[in-house]
């Protein structure tokens, strides 16, 4: 009885050890399963959508649920590894940082906010879709939040696959931030140079086709229609269902077609 006695110390500090873990629960399970991971064929995973934002902010609510999300690509080899708190070794999983697909990335706060604690297991056959990546890069993301260690979500991904290369790059986040405050500050020209630049360069889709909505309000106020006429129409062969393009576009063909009639009518002023 005293032997036993002895020994409670010692398991109590081993049971409090394993509680203190956030992921016993996931180690448990991948120690029980030998028969390992199939990662190509996984017909019992139900995923659910979620914004990667929500998980970011509430990770609690999603400790070891199965999700999926769009995310922007950071980068690669982060170095956020704890291995006494939680079940990511560095010699097993490489690591990443993303952001929410709808994260403001010209806004120098919004690049702060990264998620740096996503893992792929090295020999996950999804993870050269993760090298192939770059910068930027919009991806679609299943994975599980397998725990919230310091109120952070601590992700494993188990498949990428990209959506978009490039959703932007350095130089169009600078000339789009830059335009857009040029025509808030009613300065037309810089505006028209810069959002003429952005829009050229890879941008997201939405981001996009506000540019090209800014645009169209620059040129028609300046009188140029045609312009103005050409980014409208830009839009609606992207979204016929565009109505601020649409209004857009009936505008500038009512001036064109005024400018075109008083031109057609000099020769005959002229006699």
């Amino acid at each position: 009885m005293t032997a036993a006695l002895r020994k409670l110390p010692a398991l109590l500090l081993a049971l409090s050890a394993l509680s203190a873990c956030t992921f016993w629960t996931r180690d448990c399970e991948r120690l029980c399963d030998q028969s390992g991971r199939d990662f190509t064929i996984d017909p019992d995973k139900n995923y659910k959508h979620v914004d990667l934002a929500e998980v970011m902010a509430r990770p609690s609510s999603y400790k070891l649920a199965d999700v999926r999300f769009q995310a922007i690509i950071n980068r690669r080899n982060e170095s956020v590894f704890l291995p006494l708190y939680t079940t990511f070794r560095q010699e097993d999983y490489i690591s990443f940082s993303a952001w929410p697909a709808e994260a403001r990335l010209w806004e120098s706060s919004e690049r702060l906010k990264s998620l740096p604690t996503l893992f792929m297991r090295k020999d996950n056959p999804s993870l050269q879709n993760l090298i192939d990546s770059g910068r930027f890069a919009l991806v679609d993301v299943r994975a599980r939040v397998m725990g919230d260690y310091e109120q952070v979500a601590w992700i494993e991904v188990y498949y990428v696959d990209e959506i978009i290369p490039v959703l932007y790059t350095e130089q169009s986040l600078m000339d789009y931030k830059d335009g857009m405050e040029a025509a808030a500050t009613n300065r037309p020209a810089v505006a028209i140079s810069k959002l003429e630049a952005a829009v050229k360069a890879p941008l997201a889709p939405r981001i996009r086709v506000q540019v090209r909505l800014t645009l169209g309000k620059l040129y028609e106020a300046r009188g140029d229609f045609e312009h103005a006429a050409f980014h409208y129409d830009a839009i609606l062969t992207e979204d016929e269902k565009n109505q601020a393009a649409w209004d857009g576009w009936e505008r500038c063909e009512k001036a064109l077609e005024g400018k075109r009639a008083a031109e057609s009518n000099q020769p005959n002023q002229k006699k």
